[in-house]
């Protein structure tokens, strides 16, 4: 029998067990792909698991109460990989280490929820909804609260129970620099953000917000969100969740001729959203400021490379590394309206200039990328289709490892923003 025990969201540990056991089902890695490589991983591991207080129990030690393990503090390359395994509604959300592929632990999770790391990483918040019999029944939401390191759920808060139920996307709940508000996208029974203070544990408000979509948050009180006209929307919020004011831009792209991805890459520390079209069109938008500036548009391919139908694909295709000055791009060459399609590369662009720096070929296709903000910042690709996260150097493009059996269908990954 194995040695871990899954109970609730916790993984823990019969310290009578055989240690080979554990540290399969906590630790697995898959992919090496040098022995240098090796090496070093086995080392990280090594410091993880002692972090991580694995007991040495190879035989002895008879207790019958299991021990509750904690993994590492989260770091830049702590990876939350969503398998939403195409709406049912009891669904996990999978901790991996990126730095060496190791698994951490599971929680399970309601339908469609979105998470963020807490500022100080040392909670996960996951806006959710649940149903009081299976698929039927009583719909509740709440926003679930998490231990980051033991993976236990230490609070909730009870949200009205509008959130939009859409196959995941990052972009439909955001959290203010400050850490303080947690803010989501509704749709129930008109579009808007519901306001959520994290520090008091309480819903504050709703503020409607028609034709217009997802969040990203500008300041500690300020939100951004992309409209039907292509224009962006402004709202800023007082203390208790009140709306103070809301502006709205001029249109910046043409919505039908130049429809962009769902979720742009944004830099959270130059506050810059990087929209990009189906066809490759780049449109910044600085919103660091009182109100959005739509800056000068460029092209990710050449017209050469247009005309060899290179275009981005996937579900989350772009994201930045902001001290790098870097925007990482899943594509390929494809059709017109096959834009969700998994990728079979990631071509790196210089965000200051527009010019291509690199190109990454895919050990395997994958439809979401994230990058790790640090030094040494890693590529991480999801692919849905095969339930792995392939490890990338995000300077180099090689591969470093493999995660996989990450679930059924998982289309949601982030990182933390450092």
């Amino acid at each position: 029998m194995y040695p871990l025990k899954k109970d609730g969201h916790s993984l823990r540990l019969w310290p009578g067990a055989a240690m080979a056991g554990a540290t399969a089902l906590v630790f697995g890695l898959t992919g090496m792909v040098s022995a240098q490589a090796q090496d070093e991983q086995t080392q990280h591991t090594k410091e993880v698991q002692e972090q991580a207080q694995i007991p040495g129990v190879f035989g002895g030690d008879l207790r019958t109460e299991p021990e509750v393990l904690k993994a590492p503090k989260p770091d830049a390359k702590t990876m939350i990989v969503g398998d939403q395994a195409a709406f049912e509604t009891v669904t996990q959300h999978h901790y991996v280490d990126g730095e060496t592929g190791l698994f951490l632990g599971t929680t399970d999770t309601g339908i469609l929820p979105n998470p963020r790391w807490s500022e100080d990483l040392s909670e996960v918040y996951l806006a959710d909804t649940n149903y009081s019999d299976y698929s039927h029944g009583k719909r509740d939401g709440l926003i679930r609260i998490y231990d980051s390191q033991n993976l236990s759920q230490i609070d909730k808060v009870d949200i009205p129970d509008n959130r939009f139920l859409v196959m995941v996307k990052s972009s439909m709940a955001t959290l203010t620099p400050n850490g303080r508000y947690f803010v989501y996208y509704h749709f129930n029974p008109q579009s808007g953000v519901g306001i959520v203070d994290m520090k008091n544990r309480e819903y504050l408000n709703s503020i409607t917000a028609n034709n217009c979509y997802y969040a990203w948050a500008a300041s500690d009180r300020r939100v951004i969100m992309h409209c039907r006209d292509a224009s962006l929307l402004q709202i800023t919020f007082n203390k208790d969740g009140e709306k103070v004011s809301q502006t709205r831009t001029e249109p910046f792209h043409k919505p039908v001729e130049e429809p962009t991805m769902d979720v742009p890459a944004y830099d959270p520390d130059d506050g810059e959203l990087y929209f990009i079209t189906y066809s490759g069109k780049v449109f910044p938008v600085d919103i660091s400021g009182d109100k959005p500036e739509p800056g000068k548009p460029w092209h990710l391919f050449t017209e050469e490379e247009q005309k060899r139908h290179f275009k981005p694909g996937g579900w989350e295709v772009a994201d930045v590394h902001p001290g790098k000055d870097r925007l990482y791009v899943l594509l390929d060459q494809r059709k017109m309206w096959t834009h969700i399609t998994e990728s079979t590369q990631v071509w790196v662009y210089n965000t200051n200039t527009g010019e291509r720096v690199n190109k990454i070929s895919l050990a395997h296709e994958a439809g979401t990328i994230r990058v790790s903000e640090d030094r040494n910042p890693s590529l991480f690709a999801l692919s849905g289709h095969h339930a792995r996260v392939d490890v990338y150097d995000a300077e180099t493009g090689a591969i470093q490892h493999s995660v996989d059996q990450l679930g059924e269908e998982p289309k949601g990954l982030i990182v933390p923003d450092m």
